[in-house]
């Protein structure tokens, strides 16, 4: 089958490395087609290229136009394309305003809830939940990366039985990682500081213990002042580094002792993955399908979201642990464990029995 995933194009995210993971897995196993369609020549584009995979960057003109709409249902008809997949809430939008003028199926992973991406948005988002909506009623399928996302979407008036839970995955690296004990204890959060990735749990716990450490907090976002702002209010400046965005992490997950996750809300995230990936247990809220993925206290630790006390209780016990040399053990057996249940070969092979039934 060929497969065209669509996306924005400037996506750095989780979204990102989902798309292209799937797209290299599926060209390994050799039984689909697939190719990538952006909008923009951004980040997603240049991960494409990177990984030598098929991309291309259909421009979007600043003002989005009847013309352009049909250009891109004869694009897609052009290239006899059996499935389109789309990943994002405007590469969704523009495919359910063609999708009676295309000959392909079309489906849409769904990465978040249409109400957690616009929250705290204000009017845009009260015009932008009911349009998202709608658009979601449009897909011949849905594909949940997070199987907390179906009633809420049930309620919103969503068809059931046009949804699919998929957990999502990574492409694993093929040897055994050896994490080794940092000589401080260091942590590591890779997030976009937001209010859902909610830091300042974080911080506040991390202001009520009494050992020392180093926090590394990967990411940008509208609330970095803010948090910066808490930092020094907690008198951690001296512990915490704002090392801002970061297109490779390796080097940090491998100076690191503990991955750490405080949101609010997520879907399956696949920065859990990732730390699984170099060997590093994790502390994380109990949001989206965390406990899917962290499902033993042998890997880390959950706890419920806006819980500080227990933030605080899982951040003593990490120490604990790395005091007695436990956490590197812990990493191996995450990694063992996430490795063989959310590889991208896994997800590709079950996308194309998922692909051939619609």
């Amino acid at each position: 089958m060929k497969v065209l995933f669509v996306n924005a194009g400037n996506e750095t995210g989780g979204g990102r490395s989902h798309i292209i993971g799937l797209m290299k897995a599926m060209i390994a196993l050799g039984k689909d087609e697939p190719s990538l369609l952006v909008f923009e020549d951004g980040p997603v584009a240049e991960l494409a290229r990177a990984n030598q995979l098929p991309v291309e960057v259909f421009e979007q003109p600043k003002t989005l136009t009847p013309h352009f709409l049909k250009q891109l249902a004869a694009h897609i008809n052009s290239e006899n394309i059996d499935v389109v997949h789309t990943h994002g809430p405007r590469s969704n939008l523009f495919l359910a305003l063609i999708r009676k003028r295309i000959t392909a199926k079309w489906t849409l992973t769904l990465h978040t809830l249409p109400k957690i991406d616009y929250l705290n948005k204000g009017f845009k988002g009260k015009i932008l939940l009911p349009l998202s909506l709608w658009v979601l009623k449009k897909a011949d399928h849905i594909y949940l990366i997070a199987e907390r996302f179906r009633n809420s979407l049930v309620q919103q008036g969503i068809d059931t039985n046009k949804m699919t839970t998929i957990f999502n995955a990574i492409e694993f690296s093929p040897e055994v990682p050896t994490p080794v004990k940092q000589p401080q204890f260091t942590m590591i959060c890779v997030a976009r500081l937001t209010a859902q990735k909610h830091q300042q749990l974080l911080l506040e716990a991390l202001a009520n213990v009494d050992f020392e450490y180093q926090l590394h907090l990967i990411g940008d976002g509208e609330l970095e002042a803010e948090f910066k702002k808490l930092a020094t209010d907690y008198q951690i400046t001296d512990k915490v580094h704002f090392d801002g965005f970061q297109s490779d992490v390796a080097y940090f997950y491998r100076h690191t002792d503990l991955s750490v996750l405080s949101s609010i809300h997520e879907g399956f995230p696949t920065v859990l993955l990732e730390s699984g990936n170099y060997g590093v247990p994790a502390i994380t809220t109990d949001v989206g399908d965390s406990k899917v993925i962290v499902d033993s206290p042998e890997y880390g630790w959950v706890m419920d979201s806006l819980d500080l006390q227990g933030y605080v209780k899982a951040l003593n016990e990490a120490y604990a642990a790395y005091q007695n040399n436990q956490l590197v053990g812990m990493g191996l057996a995450f990694n063992k464990h996430v490795s063989q249940s959310f590889s991208t070969r896994q997800l590709a092979i079950l996308m194309h029995d998922l692909y051939a039934q619609l």
